[in-house]
């Protein structure tokens, strides 16, 4: 996500409801005008609704998204 802002930026990640940062898969990187997820492998438990929330001192804006993991692989019949 993307912004800018004269005043320093606040970013909360948050994964279905509930903050996210750094594990042994997932690093959030974020710099003075940017914030990104980078997942170095996609699994089950990171499906969901995604939520980044920027806050100043005098605005707070979310924008959220929907995640799903779909098997590649086609069923045999």
């Amino acid at each position: 996500m993307e912004f800018k802002s004269d005043s320093k930026v606040e970013v909360e990640w948050l994964l279905n409801g509930k903050p996210k940062s750094n594990s042994s898969n997932v690093t959030i990187v974020t710099t003075a005008q940017k914030s990104q997820v980078i997942v170095e492998k996609f699994t089950k438990d990171l499906a969901g609704q995604w939520s980044c929330i920027l806050s100043d001192d005098l605005v707070s804006l979310q924008h959220s998204f929907q995640v799903s993991l779909t098997d590649a692989k086609p069923k045999p019949q």
